[in-house]
């Protein structure tokens, strides 16, 4: 990523969303195919179930 010339914190925020994607999977990024990255990209989108509490109220 170094190579691509992109920021320290680019590259932290790519790091960190590859640890995501192969926790949720349980195996090394390399592993999964193009289904579990489509799916995975679903969960990215999908709303998050929050309860009335921690909505803003503005």
């Amino acid at each position: 990523m170094s190579i691509r010339n992109l920021a320290v914190n680019t590259q932290l925020a790519c790091a960190q969303q590859i640890k995501a994607f192969a926790r949720r999977f349980g195996c090394s990024p390399e592993l999964p195919g193009t289904e579990q990255v489509r799916t995975y990209q679903l969960h990215l989108i999908e709303p998050r179930r929050q309860s009335h509490a921690a909505r803003p109220l503005a």
